[in-house]
């Protein structure tokens, strides 16, 4: 029986090409399908359409007709309406009350196999965790180990909205090529050193939440795996997450010719990074970031 499972990591450490490829087919073969596994609940289900970027048809299975909200109790429908309606701003995520984690997880897990969330602050990681633990459910936590490679990437995005590279499928090339040019052609303006040093600070200190918290039920998966230079290490990593989760790792591909290696690298090979090497190139400020974080170009674009 295959093993429901929560994707759990900061972002851009590779959570979204990870949801991604269990969403491309991923089947066992006494169980034929592996469900979809819902990206970012809590992040969606507070937003409205105008704010959400990833996607229609993520966005339509949560706020559609008999959508996912709908469904929720009528507490937690209660409570988010106000906030998305924009009625009152909060920090939804350091006040919503632990019944609101509870009614989403329970109903994730009711439509889906796996949920792919990111960790978005102390009180909300430990109400997650709270909400989950409930269940005996795997946790697939993604480690990505420079820290300020990644506070940098996510800065980009803030500024040029790319936050994920589609693969190369044929249905993708011309939203692909359209993302990878608006990165390239961007004019990034300078970043700021105290936002970076704030952003680090806080994810040293995420990291140690779920160190405390680690038991059987987890693996811990490096983003220099996935995105390593070598094929079999990306395999290798594939292996494991699929042992871990008692999936046969064959994919079923849209494309003929195309199998579950290729797929791999597909999602994880070398275009699907949003921020590639010469990026950082680009960034006005650059010498000054290295300065101040004591950080060479090659320890920055190192894949660790």
């Amino acid at each position: 029986m295959i093993n429901k499972f929560i994707i759990i990591g900061e972002a851009r450490s590779g959570t979204t090409s990870l949801n991604e490829i269990f969403n491309n087919g991923l089947y066992n073969p006494k169980n034929k399908e592996v469900r979809p596994s819902l990206g970012e609940p809590f992040n969606v289900l507070f937003k409205k359409f105008d704010e959400w970027d990833n996607g229609r048809h993520v966005y339509n299975y949560i706020h559609g007709e008999n959508g996912f909200f709908s469904r929720l109790p009528e507490r937690t429908r209660d409570y988010i309406n106000p906030i998305r309606s924009g009625t009152f701003r909060i920090n939804h995520h350091a006040e919503t009350p632990q019944y609101v984690f509870d009614d989403v997880i329970d109903l994730s897990f009711k439509d889906n196999y796996g949920i792919k969330e990111l960790t978005r602050g102390k009180f909300f990681c430990e109400k997650l965790l709270k909400a989950s633990n409930r269940y005996d459910y795997k946790y697939i936590h993604l480690v990505r180990q420079n820290l300020l490679a990644m506070a940098i990437s996510f800065s980009l995005s803030r500024q040029h909205h790319v936050w994920n590279i589609p693969p190369s499928w044929p249905r993708a090339k011309e939203r692909k090529e359209s993302q990878v040019n608006k990165v390239k052609n961007f004019p990034i303006e300078p970043l700021d050193i105290k936002d970076l040093e704030a952003r680090v600070t806080r994810l040293t200190q995420r990291k140690k939440i779920f160190e405390e918290k680690k038991n059987e039920n987890w693996i811990t998966v490096y983003f220099k795996n996935l995105y390593s230079h070598d094929h079999d290490v990306r395999y290798d990593q594939f292996s494991k997450i699929s042992d871990f989760l008692n999936i046969d790792f064959r994919l079923k591909t849209f494309t003929k010719n195309v199998d579950h290696h290729d797929l791999i690298d597909l999602f994880f090979g070398e275009s699907k990074r949003t921020t590639q090497d010469y990026v950082y190139d680009k960034i006005p400020n650059l010498k000054e970031i290295l300065s101040h974080f004591n950080y060479t170009k090659e320890q920055l674009t190192e894949r660790i």
